[in-house]
């Protein structure tokens, strides 16, 4: 192993929270005079791994049981079936899964990745451990307790340190990674446009586009406002996307929000600064937290800029910044309830779940109550622990809903506003939903660029000039990837046969796109309207595929290879859409032998026919 880190810590994450916790192990790590190197899943050379001695992995689940994207091109390559079973004889490791016991394939990859390390001759030196997000404090409810006697198991094979296994001492701050200096004559020089910025030191594939047309698309007395975005795609850009392809969008945090931060920290919007990291610091972060802001030569970065489009300052504040907060929070009183919020004991987590997490205060709103609690008090937490704490405004996912078949030089998104109500009754909203739903001046750029999606299209058939017949699910906005496939597929293949089973609450509310669907001849719409039924029962998409389409769609996936796409929320959706395709295929062609219906789904899974893109 090297000698520069005494174990590995490898996660993989969609969301960022497994990364987070892998970040706590590396700063519990520190305190104990231990050094860790933390990097994404696929962010080592996968052949490497038999070197390692000692690894911890933090494995997250999305979708139905999906690797996150920062572990699938690993994870292909551990299922090679050529690989000898003693590959990693010499690996000690162990996990730490986070999930959520409401779906069906809890902690799937975590579960995964554990036989398959112990098929290929790995040995446990900690016990698996399985965060479940129905727990009152959610992963670390099993998180915290796995931690603490991991240092204990880490003494036992790396004896030659002298570390501390029991409480450590609570009081000790570790140091910013970021260092923080003002260049001075730099006000008033604006970077915005230029290379571009403001993110282009973020994504090197960034492209600030124009909104051409936003319209909602549920009606106004519905209760979700749904939008129906275009976005400007300039024709000398040369930009190719596919159908399924996705938009990753990087969203801008609140105009008030921010003009509010900047006063308090005594800054002016204009002002330039130097901020870098200290390469000292390198233990307690992964390697992909590590924002590279834009350098002395570029000048610098301008505070607007920072605060607007860099920090993740709309979303509630982990445990660890309230906890360093604390240090700098003047009012005793106050600052020992920060200090309880991060405490490991019961009473303190059930605080600051209950304050900030379940009510969604914000990093703004914390530092508000705590520093303070008047609208001029200024704030105390050192610039360089804000940026550090708060880390990067991540982008936003979505499903592209256009096919440059049809729209050339443009790229259309399907977006629900994000609106709900806290236990308190506090009104929040979605940070990119908002902001994106109010864009339509021709004056405000937003950040795009592109990434392949999971689900890919058949291809014509060796004895057809036409692909097989497609089965779409897609409630809600699910639909949006599907109105890509659909436009692609009616324009190169007019005829084929093309279903889509689209579900929703009402058709005169949310029905979205059906003046479309009525212009396309091979298309075949089976729709679900929940709340429809006179009698006060609801009707969804599983309760049409038997109903509606049985016979009709059991013949064309049993006789004619047609191929199924799921796409929508995850949670009891996908299982009983997969549960109806499989009782319409027993009782049209496998003569009731459920056992056999379940292995030809599954084998349509293993070869392609049958994909899912849920969340």
């Amino acid at each position: 192993m090297e000698a520069n880190y005494d174990f590995l810590t490898l996660y993989a994450t969609q969301t960022n929270t497994a990364k987070n916790a892998s970040e706590e192990i590396g700063r519990e790590a520190l305190r104990r005079g231990l050094k860790t190197k933390i990097l994404p899943f696929d962010g080592i050379d996968i052949k490497t791994l038999p070197t390692e001695k000692l690894v911890v992995f933090v494995i997250s689940t999305t979708g139905d049981g999906d690797p996150p994207a920062t572990m699938v091109n690993s994870w292909k390559f551990l299922l090679r079936k050529d690989l000898p079973p003693n590959s990693l004889s010499n690996l000690r490791f162990t996990v730490f899964g986070l999930g959520d016991s409401s779906y069906e394939k809890f902690n799937a990859m975590a579960k995964k990745l554990t036989q398959r390390l112990l098929d290929l001759g790995a040995q446990f030196f900690h016990k698996v451990g399985l965060g479940d997000y129905q727990h009152d404090f959610e992963y670390e409810g099993e998180f915290d307790p796995w931690l603490k006697l991991l240092w204990v198991q880490l003494q036992s094979v790396i004896p030659s340190k002298l570390f501390a296994t029991k409480e450590i001492d609570e009081d000790k701050l570790l140091p910013p990674i970021y260092k923080v200096e003002m260049i001075e004559g730099g006000e008033g020089i604006s970077t915005l446009g230029k290379i571009n910025r403001p993110i282009g030191a973020i994504n090197e594939k960034v492209i600030l586009t124009k909104v051409l047309e936003n319209k909602r698309i549920t009606a106004l007395d519905h209760f979700q406002d749904t939008r129906h975005i275009v976005l400007d795609l300039p024709e000398h850009l040369g930009i190719k996307y596919e159908p399924g392809d996705v938009v990753m969008v990087q969203p801008r945090n609140d105009k008030e929000v921010i003009a509010e931060l900047i006063r308090r920290y005594g800054l002016k919007p204009d002002q330039r600064l130097l901020i870098t990291f200290d390469e000292e610091q390198t233990s307690q972060v992964s390697a992909s937290s590590i924002i590279k802001f834009p350098t002395r030569e570029d000048g610098g970065i301008q505070v607007q800029e920072l605060f607007e489009y860099w920090l993740n300052l709309m979303e509630p504040p982990s445990r660890y910044f309230v906890k360093t907060l604390s240090f700098f929070v003047q009012d005793e009183k106050r600052a020992a309830k920060l200090k309880e919020f991060a405490s490991k004991t019961a009473e303190g987590k059930s605080e600051y779940y209950r304050y900030c997490v379940r009510e969604r205060r914000t990093v703004f709103e914390v530092m508000h109550d705590f520093n303070g609690g008047s609208d001029s008090a200024p704030f105390d937490l050192p610039l360089p622990y804000l940026i550090q704490l708060t880390g990067r405004l991540r982008p936003r996912e979505f499903s592209i809903s256009s096919t440059q078949d049809k729209h050339k030089h443009q790229v259309h998104l399907t977006m629900a506003v994000t609106e709900y109500l806290t236990t308190f009754q506090r009104k929040k909203k979605g940070i990119c939903s908002t902001w994106l739903s109010s864009v339509g001046d021709d004056s405000e750029v937003v950040p795009i660029w592109f990434a392949k999606g999971t689900m890919k299209l058949p291809q014509p058939q060796p004895t057809s000039s036409l692909p097989p017949p497609v089965i779409m699910v897609g409630p809600g906005t699910g639909v949006a990837a599907f109105r890509s496939f659909i436009h692609h597929l009616s324009a190169k293949h007019p005829g084929m046969k093309i279903i889509l089973i689209f579900g929703c609450r009402s058709e005169q509310k949310d029905y979205y796109y059906a003046d479309e669907w009525q212009q396309i001849q091979n298309l075949q719409v089976i729709t679900a309207f929940s709340r429809a039924n006179e009698d006060g029962s609801k009707t969804y998409v599983h309760h049409v595929i038997r109903k509606v389409g049985g016979p009709s769609l059991a013949s064309l996936i049993y006789n004619e290879g047609a191929h199924i796409y799921v796409s929508g929320k995850a949670k009891n959706m996908p299982k009983s859409v997969e549960k109806a395709f499989i009782d319409i295929i027993k009782e049209h062609h496998l003569s009731g032998e459920e056992d056999k219906a379940k292995a030809y789904i599954m084998e349509m899974r293993r070869t392609g026919r049958y994909q899912q893109e849920v969340w």
